[in-house]
């Protein structure tokens, strides 16, 4: 059950962040950053690590991938909590 909602949320987060992307190439509108964090926090984080690699995504934004890091944190220590 918790392994499915985390694919989800991989999957999901991936494609937003490659949206995001395209919609930066485009000068479109782009989704927000608040965002984009949220969906790491809720466990989208290995989605984001993957867009950020493949996609080349946020990757050099310092002060986004800090707070990404959190989000990252957040979730380990969440996982092993509830695995405890």
């Amino acid at each position: 059950m918790l392994l499915n909602y985390y694919i989800m949320m991989t999957v999901l987060t991936f494609l937003l962040y490659a949206v995001d992307k395209f919609a930066a190439i485009q000068g479109w509108s782009r989704i927000p950053e608040k965002l984009l964090h949220l969906l790491t926090l809720l466990g989208g984080w290995f989605g984001g690590f993957l867009a950020q690699v493949i996609v080349n995504h946020k990757s050099s934004k310092r002060t986004f991938k800090r707070l990404y890091w959190l989000t990252v944190i957040f979730n380990i220590v969440f996982l092993l909590t509830y695995l405890h």
